[in-house]
C-alpha cells in the first residue's frame, strides 16, 4: 500500500518534542561517548507493550569512533556475545544485549564533521503499561502502533489504526464516541488535497485532550490518535 506509514513522522516528531531525564531503572548503564552532548527524547515510552527509553546526542567526533567505542564497551566476554552491527539507511546502527536489557545506537555524520544519533534502551514488555485505557475503534479496524509515554508531567499516547471506513466516518465515530462521554469538540475540519483526503478533530475533557486526524490512502483510511493527559 503507497504511503502507508505517512503518520511515522508525525510520531517521532512528537516524541521528539518531549524533554526529560534518565533511562530504564531496570537497566544496567547505558554510557554515552565522552565528547556526546545528550537530550532526552522520552525516559518512559512504551511502544507496544515494550518499555523503552531513548536520547538524543550530537558529538564532534566521526560516526566510526562512535561506533569503536561501543565496539569496546561491548566487546564479547566467556559469558557475554559481542555486539551486532547492520545499516540502517543512511544511519549505522550497533546493538548489544546486557542482562535483560537491549541496548541500541544509531549514528551518522552531522555534515559539519561530527556525528549525530540516538541511544535506545528497552526491556522485554511490560506487565504495566503507562497507558492502556480502553480504545473506541471501528469495526474491523487494525492497530498499526500503539505508543504510550510519561514526560514532563504529561501522560500521553499515539495510536494509529486503519480500516476501510472513509475519513468522514471514522472522524464522526470518534466524534460521537467521545461527546457521548461528556467531551466538547474544540476543532473540527476536513480537508481535500491531492495527498488525500481527511478531516482533524480534537476534542477535550477537562485537562485531557485528543486529537484525531483521519486520511484517505488508497483502499485504507489511517486514523491518527493522539491523547495527553496532565495529571
Amino acid at each position: 500500500m503507497k504511503r502507508q506509514f505517512l503518520f511515522a513522522g508525525l510520531w517521532l516528531t512528537t516524541l521528539a518534542m518531549a524533554a526529560s531525564d534518565g533511562t530504564l531503572k531496570a537497566c544496567p548503564d547505558f554510557p554515552a561517548p565522552k565528547k556526546a552532548k545528550l537530550q532526552a527524547v522520552s525516559s518512559q515510552m512504551n511502544f507496544n507493550d515494550v518499555p523503552m527509553s531513548i536520547r538524543r546526542f550530537d558529538s564532534t567526533e566521526v560516526p566510526e569512533t562512535i561506533l569503536a567505542f561501543y565496539r569496546d564497551l561491548w566487546a564479547a566476554t566467556a559469558k557475554t556475545p559481542g555486539p551486532v552491527e547492520y545499516p540502517l539507511g543512511q544511519w549505522k546502527a550497533i546493538a548489544s544485549q546486557r542482562e535483560n536489557c537491549f541496548f541500541t545506537v544509531q549514528v551518522m555524520a552531522d555534515g559539519k564533521g561530527g556525528s549525530t544519533g540516538f541511544l535506545g534502551a528497552s526491556t522485554p514488555p511490560s506487565d504495566k503499561p503507562l497507558v492502556k485505557a480502553e480504545l473506541p475503534m471501528m469495526t474491523g479496524s487494525n492497530v498499526v502502533n500503539d505508543i504510550a509515554h510519561n514526560d514532563s508531567g504529561k501522560i500521553a499516547r499515539t495510536v494509529l489504526l486503519t480500516n476501510k471506513f472513509s475519513p468522514e466516518a471514522n472522524a464522526g465515530f470518534y466524534r460521537d464516541s467521545y461527546t457521548g462521554r461528556g467531551w466538547q469538540v474544540i476543532t473540527h475540519h476536513r480537508f481535500d488535497k491531492p495527498t488525500g483526503r481527511g478531516d482533524v478533530l480534537v476534542m477535550k475533557d477537562g485537562l485531557r485532550e485528543v486529537s484525531v486526524t483521519t486520511l484517505r490512502l488508497d483502499a485504507d483510511t489511517q486514523v491518527l490518535l493522539n491523547f495527553v493527559d496532565t495529571p
